[in-house]
């Protein structure tokens, strides 16, 4: 199991949740006394870094600090924006961004406090221990345990004799510690607990109000981690039940029709909001579109019952809601909250749920939050999810103005047109990433080796500009990576997948583990390691790190193939030991 707590590491110091929350007040007393503090906040341009903003703008500004932001979505901008901040009394947050590039090389020199709040592993060594950083850490889950197991290493080691001659103390120990970390904990990438989920925890001590908005944005980041397997499900069910449990405190203490009174009409329904425990599915935008499209574009469904690249999937689809369900095709194809009422709708899930077991589809159902704001229909935390998410990554715009657009559009009370603008966008890249699927299935674009699959997203693929930006590629890759697996009965292998940027002239490279050895639970997701060992390998030019969980590279065109090649001649050298 998985505690719910908070950790504050500092210089190999492990602090807990209440400790934080002193940490906090320290820092916000000494904010409070300086009076010319300047806090700038980075925060990293996804959306659990829109999640974590919306909490820490929260509990900043019920304490009278306003923070300049930065969005930044990688190294590049992470500098850009270091070059501003001033030298002297000034406090820098990096917020789901910067653990893991070493922020003492970065970070000018001056009276400056740095912080680190990120999701993203490994955090550098470097920023652990330093006496500059203070990393914010979520729960049992990564640094700690790292740390503990290179020094049991180091003793088991000098139990066996292997260390008898080396010298003893502190230095000896960071040195062994370098070593370890180096050669296992860099190796590979992975996620701790979101970033929203740490900031939630520190939070609810640290402020009485806006507990429910609060509350809200943490929980669409967590079910975002789960639903795009950033988390075990073992982990979110830990973490989600004790956010259920708070909903229902609070539910059961101040019911909002005795918080609100009848004459309060119109805050009620443009200002309130009230969260529900639900029982949400594994289907994409359920309450905003129909029951076909929910399950086709569902990226979990379409793996399962294999939509994209076959025609016997979609048989199986027709004959599980025509056949088994009795439903007729019109029933399937007008909106979800239009057919029949909300009781027959529950049974029909139900029913749904009890078929799609009997395909070995278990993993369907899981426990979540649907969120109601005045008299609006509820949504649920999965489909603000996509929203924003998609919202985050469209190519039509700017992606600065679109952090920004997801940012108000989590919030959802300036505009209720803000919001069918933004479900629209989200309909319109999920069907292109569905689109982009289906192609690369059956054209044979995608390429079969020893060790791993690539294939190329160019000018012959339709809707190419919709995976220009590595979260949207990473995306597209999971959705074919799954249903590769489920139709695998061989061991499953990585995909690497580069999308070609028109304007650059380059491709942006996402490499993708299968499902099983991406689980967080296993110790290492080593791929990401083995694309920048090749690119090192043959010493590519002009390559560059493009997003913020440093996975992803830039490579031009011309040298694209160069990486392939050295990939797959690291690959094979490293399966036979040498």
């Amino acid at each position: 199991s998985y505690s719910f707590c908070t950790l504050l590491v500092v210089g190999m110091v492990l602090l807990k949740e209440q400790e934080l929350v002193n940490v906090y007040k320290g820092l916000r007393d000494r904010w409070a006394a300086s009076g010319k503090v300047s806090v700038q906040i980075l925060v990293g341009a996804d959306l659990d870094g829109v999640c974590a903003l919306k909490i820490m703008m929260q509990l900043l500004l019920s304490d009278k600090v306003e923070p300049a932001v930065t969005p930044v979505d990688g190294l590049e901008a992470i500098k850009k924006a270091l070059q501003d901040i001033p030298r002297v009394n000034a406090s820098v947050i990096f917020l789901n961004c910067g653990g893991g590039h070493p922020l003492d090389d970065l970070v000018p020199e001056g009276d400056i406090e740095v912080h680190v709040i990120d999701s993203h592993r490994p955090i550098r060594y470097e920023n652990i221990t330093s006496p500059n950083v203070l990393v914010w850490q979520g729960g049992s889950d990564d640094i700690g345990k790292h740390v503990q197991r290179s020094r049991r290493a180091r003793k088991q080691r000098k139990r066996d004799g292997i260390d008898s001659d080396s010298d003893s103390g502190s230095e000896s120990e960071e040195q062994d510690a370098d070593t370890y970390f180096s050669q296992r904990y860099y190796r590979g990438n992975w996620y701790g607990q979101p970033t929203a989920t740490v900031l939630y925890g520190m939070t609810v001590d640290a402020m009485s109000h806006h507990i429910d908005d609060v509350l809200w944005f943490a929980v669409v980041a967590l079910v975002h981690f789960y639903l795009t397997k950033k988390i075990t499900k073992p982990m979110y069910d830990s973490i989600m039940s004790t956010y259920l449990l708070t909903i229902a405190q609070r539910n059961v203490l101040k019911p909002q029709h005795e918080r609100l009174g009848k004459d309060n009409i119109e805050y009620r329904a443009f200002h309130t909001i009230r969260l529900e425990e639900t029982l949400e599915h594994q289907l994409y935008l359920l309450r905003l579109s129909s029951l076909w499209d929910s399950l086709y574009y569902s990226p979990y469904i379409s793996a399962k019952l294999r939509l994209l690249n076959s025609e016997n999937g979609l048989n199986s689809l027709k004959q599980l809601l025509h056949g088994k369900l009795g439903l007729r095709e019109e029933d399937t194809k007008i909106e979800w909250s239009t057919l029949w009422n909300k009781e027959e709708r529950d049974t029909l899930l139900v029913a749904l749920t009890e078929n799609l077991k009997a395909l070995g589809i278990t993993s369907f159902s899981f426990k979540s939050v649907a969120m109601q704001q005045g008299y609006s229909v509820p949504i649920s935390a999965s489909d603000m999810g996509y929203i924003c998410n998609a919202v985050i990554n469209d190519p039509g715009n700017d992606w600065t103005s679109m952090f920004w657009a997801a940012y108000d559009v989590l919030d959802n009370r300036r505009s209720a047109g803000m919001l069918d603008e933004a479900v629209g966008m989200a309909k319109k890249s999920q069907a292109a990433l569905m689109s982009q699927t289906a192609f690369l299935l059956q054209t044979g674009y995608i390429r079969n080796m020893v060790h791993f699959r690539y294939t190329f997203v160019n000018e012959a693929s339709p809707d190419l500009m919709y995976f220009s930006r590595p979260a949207a590629l990473q995306a597209l890759a999971r959705c074919i990576l799954d249903i590769l697996v489920e139709g695998d009965r061989k061991a499953p292998i990585p995909l690497v997948i580069l999308s070609l940027n028109e304007e650059t002239n380059a491709y942006c490279v996402v490499p993708c583990m299968p499902a099983s050895s991406a689980d967080p639970d296993a110790e290492y997701n080593p791929f990401g390691g083995h694309l920048r060992a090749a690119i090192d390998s043959i010493n590519l030019q002009h390559t560059s790190t493009t997003s913020i969980d440093f996975t992803s590279v830039t490579v031009p065109k011309r040298e694209a193939r160069a990486l392939i090649d050295s990939l797959t001649l690291l690959l094979h050298q490293r399966s036979r030991g040498r």
